[in-house]
């Protein structure tokens, strides 16, 4: 993952750049923060913060950021389990709370899987970590402004 941030006035404007599992793709993310909530995310979070999605079983959150405005939030967390447990894992749960991937057929073996539920979407990537010999798993979470 990296990041750019932009700061204007009294706002944060951050910048997620996640590599997906190929590398023909990335997956760019605008978050706009107040500068307190920057400075509050700065550090690594002392437990999992994103309520919307399950936490995955002995995970170490290390990072969190939201955007109230665009009611989206991003969590990485890393764990000693292997990508495809924790993959297998967030499907199980995900499928059982009412979650529906899209597209419906999609590949277990891809690093990265989209869910839908209601206005909610939701994203959940889970790559090897080098340092580790673990996975870290990027969560992403947005609640559609339907009008």
């Amino acid at each position: 993952m990296a990041m750019l941030s932009s700061r204007d006035g009294g706002h944060v404007l951050r910048f997620l750049l996640l590599a997906l599992d190929d590398v023909s793709g990335v997956l760019a993310i605008k978050i706009s923060q107040t500068t307190a909530e920057f400075s509050a995310s700065e550090a690594p979070p002392d437990r999992h913060q994103l309520t919307e999605l399950p936490e995955f079983p002995a995970s170490t959150p290390t990072f969190y950021v939201h955007d109230k405005d665009s009611k989206m939030a991003v969590q990485t967390a890393t764990t000693f389990a292997g990508c495809g447990e924790a993959s297998a894992f967030y499907r199980q749960e995900l499928r059982g709370a009412g979650w529906a991937p899209s597209p419906p057929d999609e590949d277990p073996r891809r690093a990265m899987h989209l869910y839908h539920k209601g206005p909610h979407i939701a994203c959940v990537m889970v790559l090897p970590d080098t340092e580790s010999n673990g996975s870290t798993i990027t969560l992403l979470h947005k609640t559609l402004q339907v009008k």
